[in-house]
């Protein structure tokens, strides 16, 4: 199918060379396919599939998706890959999905990661590779977690968007170990912004505190 789309090596890893899988169980193809004209065969084609034991790597500095199972659906030009019982650096990653977008001129690899874990050597390394460097690593507890990654994949621009909600965890800021309850960080591709944070310094100091954050930059402010 690859071959007749006549989809470009670049564009072929990400539905094709980032995929490991043991079995695919294709339950249904349906559409019409010209070979004079295999761009619009992208937005004919429907099809669904099973896969087991699937591995997706979204980039290849990055530890894979692994899965039990997964599904899969190519229809109006966009595969939609759904993990089922997928996890990936340990973590649990709930109702996780991928997109790659087909339709646009532009194509577009969209992947929503959700989980709850901490902030620590692993997530930050995932931040890092698309050039997201936050100023804290977490130490205690765990952050409900909602990162939405968005690569064009003509020219790997990358746009971030990303919910953390933190009911009661530490962090190591500046040295520091710093509690933070009741809180919600949001990340604007590089832009971290929380307001309104309840924070803690041992029985030093207690405070609701501004973050503004430039994760490309590394400046900004806590007070």
């Amino acid at each position: 199918i690859i071959s007749i789309l006549n989809i470009s090596k670049k564009i072929r890893y990400w539905v094709y060379d980032a995929i490991e899988m043991s079995s695919l169980n294709i339950s249904k193809v349906k559409g019409n396919i010209l070979y004079s004209e295999p761009k619009k065969a992208l937005k004919n084609l429907h099809i669904k599939a099973t896969v087991k034991n699937l591995d997706y790597t979204y980039h290849k500095a990055i530890n894979p998706i692994k899965t039990a199972y997964t599904d899969l659906e190519f229809k109006n030009g966009i595969l939609n890959i759904k993990p089922q019982d997928a996890y990936s650096y340990g973590i649990p990653l709930k109702d996780s999905w991928i997109k790659v977008d087909f339709s646009k001129k532009e194509e577009l690899l969209t992947i929503n990661l959700l989980f709850d874990g901490m902030l620590n050597e692993n997530i930050l390394h995932i931040l890092k590779t698309y050039r997201i460097t936050l100023p804290f690593k977490q130490t205690k507890g765990t952050i409900d977690t909602n990162l939405k990654i968005t690569v064009n994949l003509r020219t790997i621009a990358v746009k971030a968007l990303g919910i953390f909600y933190a009911k009661d965890v530490s962090i190591n800021y500046s040295g520091l170990d710093i509690d933070i309850f009741d809180t919600t960080v949001k990340l604007n591709n590089f832009d971290v912004i929380a307001n309104n944070m309840h924070a803690r310094y041992k029985d030093i100091a207690k405070a609701d505190v501004d973050l503004n954050f430039n994760a490309k930059k590394f400046e900004g402010l806590m007070d």
